[in-house]
């Protein structure tokens, strides 16, 4: 079994507004074996990138880390100084992020922001030493040499994404964390740009965290898959586990949701939509959208626990769910 470069303990991220507290990440626990491929899967609002942002201590006031422990090669960098977190991000954990356009500078060329990175981290290479470093990062992310000297605007979407990967692995990190690094491209392109990451991340050996909600890039790119609802992991099971047989019924109906290319049939939604995180229904959040749900979901809220060998998930009618469909799936 491979080591394990993050462990995850009871994360709670919460927003303090006008109007209440939002929990935004509760009481988040997993664990993130080296090289392993991750995917933080759910709707928009389900408390993805606040795990993600967490992780790199990015959280932002009315925001706070409420709790939990974020331990990095046994180290809790929950309790590093804030010069000491500056050091551990882009060499221990790495963001490529949602919207590339965005993250990277229009006025500075792509030379001067990969070497920004470098020089912060390893002042001490000499200028020719970075120029070759930079080359080399171009080369790894199917670059050619010229778009070290171009700008932003002057790069494909595609382009700008695998400058953001070479970004990201340009001080060789232990952990990547991906934002929906293909929200936005054509289809072609995101393949591309999973290869060029799945690439990059084997070259230095890092394990990846990917953010999103295509179930269907999940199943092609990650080892394990864990499900947010409302701020909570519902499931977490090995990618082929879930897809053969996920154990909670918010999981079934996202794969529900991925059109398929052997039937034809009516797309199918997830009835209802996220509940306010200020007024989250009482026992298992997921309730009043569930097909499954009876008393018992509304009055008892059950806490995340392991279901068999490798698979945990917070629904307590789960034996009852695998006997109304016996053949596999919830």
């Amino acid at each position: 079994m491979k080591p394990i470069v993050l462990e995850v303990r009871n994360l709670k991220t919460y927003f303090h507004t006008p109007r209440g507290v939002v929990k935004a990440v509760d009481d988040v626990s997993f664990d993130l074996m080296q090289g392993e491929r991750f995917g933080l899967v759910g709707e928009s609002g389900s408390g993805k990138t606040t795990v993600a942002l967490s992780l790199l201590r990015m959280i932002k006031a009315p925001g706070q880390i409420e709790g939990g422990q974020l331990l990095l090669d046994g180290q809790d960098i929950l309790k590093l100084s804030d010069e000491e977190m500056r050091r551990i991000r882009l060499a221990g954990i790495a963001l490529v992020t949602q919207g590339a356009m965005n993250a990277l500078n229009p006025v500075i060329r792509v030379r001067e922001q990969l070497i920004d990175g470098i020089k912060d981290h390893d002042g001490n290479l000499s200028r020719e030493a970075m120029e070759a470093r930079v080359q080399e990062l171009l080369s790894g992310v199917d670059l050619i040499p010229q778009v070290a000297d171009m700008y932003a605007h002057q790069l494909s979407g595609g382009m700008k994404q695998r400058v953001c990967i070479a970004i990201g692995i340009c001080m060789r990190p232990k952990v990547i964390i991906a934002d929906e690094p293909t929200s936005a491209l054509d289809v072609v392109v995101q393949r591309r740009v999973m290869e060029t990451l799945r690439r990059a991340q084997e070259e230095v050996g890092a394990a990846v965290i990917l953010v999103g909600h295509d179930m269907g890039l999940m199943a092609q790119f990650v080892d394990r898959m864990a499900v947010m609802y409302a701020g909570k992991l519902v499931e977490v099971s090995p990618v082929r586990n879930v897809f053969q047989e996920p154990l909670h019924p918010y999981t079934e109906l996202l794969i529900d949701s991925v059109p398929t290319l052997t039937e034809k049939d009516v797309l199918k939604g997830i009835q209802g939509s996220m509940p306010s995180m200020l007024g989250l229904p009482s026992g298992c959040v997921f309730n009043p959208r569930c097909p499954y749900s009876d008393e018992s979901c509304v009055s008892t809220l059950q806490e995340t626990k392991e279901v068999e060998a490798g698979r945990w998930a917070a629904c307590h009618k789960i034996d009852a769910i695998r006997n109304l469909n016996p053949s596999g799936g919830v």
